[in-house]
């Protein structure tokens, strides 16, 4: 997980965590977001950039499929950014 902060207003910052999921498959990846967002959820994060790469955007769809229908997090996708999936908390 790395850690780095986002200006979101003048003189404001807010801590911005990423998950780098490249080389894992899909049940590799579901079990480490799973663990992050339960992570989150307890810490009181934002938002989670998960960075899942473009590839054949297998392991994308499914990380959408999941979680798009999950009461604890909602999914948002960067505009023209294919590789990275937001979870906000």
């Amino acid at each position: 997980m790395i850690v780095r902060f986002k200006k979101v207003r003048r003189s404001k910052y807010v801590q911005v965590r990423t998950l780098d999921l490249h080389g894992l498959n899909w049940q590799e990846a579901e079990i480490k977001v799973d663990a992050m967002i339960s992570k989150g959820i307890v810490e009181g994060w934002q938002e989670l950039h998960l960075i899942h790469g473009i590839g054949s955007l297998v392991l994308r769809s499914k990380i959408h499929a999941k979680y798009s229908a999950s009461r604890y997090v909602t999914l948002r996708v960067p505009p023209g950014n294919l590789a990275t999936t937001i979870l906000d908390f």
